[in-house]
């Protein structure tokens, strides 16, 4: 036990922390969207110029970077008052986006600098993060932690649908990006007040010491992984789930500008149709959690995900109205697609919130911030991996012209193998991790 079972769960911090990481998620896909979006136009003319790829990398880069350091901060101080620091710090790095937009013109110079501002928004992400989750466990008990953690992710894909929706909306509706970009400092502002409610939380170790070593994995935390098998298992599975993600983004866009032509408030609307499922499903394995691991809800959601995943990847068929799109046409009309998407989503949250909860709840007690800190680093990596991934897939689909949907079949089938390979089982959360011989 956590020593918070006498907190209610649904107290002023929670309130607080659920609307401040909601509005957090909400602003940076809102930005990153605007992003992808000005990326994906660049595909209506070329095909191969799209810099989705790059952006998404850019994104996730200090993630793998920061991870580790991250984790450090988070036992080493205050997480409540790490949380405040990055989101004031999102107030610096959204006003220079808004910088960038007031002062280039659209080129590819201020396309590229709009990356790197998406690389500091990464780096604002990096920070929150195993503050956010590592704080759950010192403010509530740990059998409240699968309910937590489903509204966590349930909101957090609730903000990447507005926020993903909101960002073709602003474009096609406002007068100009910088007036879009505006909306996001504001949003800045505004989570940074809705910290201040939170409960404090002491230091779980003030005197641990910084080494070279915690920019990567903390050498405790290697040690615990190499002791602790399935903590090792759960932390790559986790990776597995934000890999997929990472690809979801990317190939909704290409295929709603190449296969569908739809507007940007259309391409929001169906990247965002995958976000509610995903808030759907972590609430719902929230709920058939308890206070237990559920492996079967695992194995389960994985392979309805492949399955889904495979139907929407199916091989395009030739378009009979030649002027209305540049590429084959999936199977599926839009309304089927926007259909599959959301169950591709609803098996992805099922999938992830049983890993992200056993990672939070059996990691040692002084190690929860350096754990996390472990599998931001391993999920961003597997961001990375998506949009080298895409890239690679994109190219073979134009060169085989089977349409931008086929990259799903290649997610399929590797969410299948790893679904396949899942050797975990059902246990409780309330006792102490084994550790393996």
């Amino acid at each position: 036990m956590t020593g918070n079972a006498h907190h209610s769960p649904y107290d002023k911090s929670f309130w607080s922390l659920l609307t401040t990481q909601f509005l957090g998620a909400f602003n940076d896909n809102v930005y990153k969207m605007l992003v992808l979006l000005l990326c994906a136009d660049r595909i209506k003319v070329d095909p191969l110029d799209d810099w989705q790829g790059p952006a998404t990398m850019a994104f996730a880069a200090p993630f793998v970077l920061f991870s580790g350091l991250c984790g450090f901060l988070g036992d080493r101080f205050s997480k409540s008052r790490i949380i405040l620091l990055s989101k004031v710090l999102e107030i610096v790095v959204m006003g220079a986006g808004l910088l960038v937009f007031w002062a280039l013109p659209p080129s590819r110079t201020q396309l590229a600098l709009l990356i790197a501002v998406l690389f500091l928004m990464g780096a604002q992400s990096t920070l929150f993060g195993p503050a956010k989750y590592g704080i759950l466990p010192e403010l509530w008990d740990r059998s409240w932690l699968p309910k937590i953690n489903g509204w966590m992710l349930m909101t957090t894909f609730l903000a990447i649908i507005g926020g993903t929706a909101a960002a073709g909306i602003l474009r096609d509706t406002l007068p100009s990006l910088t007036v879009s970009q505006s909306v996001c400092v504001l949003l800045a502002i505004v989570g940074t007040l809705t910290v201040l409610p939170m409960r404090s939380t002491p230091v779980a170790q003030p005197d641990l010491k910084f080494r070279s070593s915690t920019l990567f994995i903390d050498p405790e935390a290697r040690t615990a992984l190499r002791e602790h098998s399935k903590l090792r298992t759960a932390l790559l599975y986790s990776s597995i789930f934000w890999f997929v993600g990472g690809v979801f983004m990317q190939v909704v866009n290409t295929m709603g500008t190449r296969q569908y032509g739809l507007t940007d408030t259309q391409k929001g609307q169906l990247a965002a149709t995958t976000s509610i499922g995903i808030a759907i499903g972590s609430v719902l394995a929230g709920a058939l959690s308890k206070a237990q691991f559920r492996a079967g809800l695992v194995r389960i959601a994985g392979m309805g995900l492949a399955l889904t995943l495979g139907l929407i990847g199916m091989p395009g068929r030739l378009s009979s109205d030649v002027g209305a799109v540049v590429d084959r046409l999936p199977w599926f009309p839009l309304w089927g697609m926007a259909v599959l998407l959301t169950l591709a989503g609803l098996f992805a949250g099922l999938f992830a919130i049983p890993l992200q909860v056993y990672l939070q709840a059996m990691a040692p007690e002084h190690l929860k911030g350096r754990m996390i800190g472990a599998m931001n680093l391993v999920n961003w990596i597997g961001i990375i991996l998506s949009g080298a991934f895409y890239h690679f897939a994109n190219r073979m689909a134009v060169k085989f012209q089977t349409g931008a949907n086929t990259t799903f079949a290649a997610v399929a089938l590797i969410v299948l193998i790893a679904t396949l390979r899942f050797r975990m089982q059902d246990e409780p959360l309330d006792v102490t991790p084994p550790v393996d011989p």
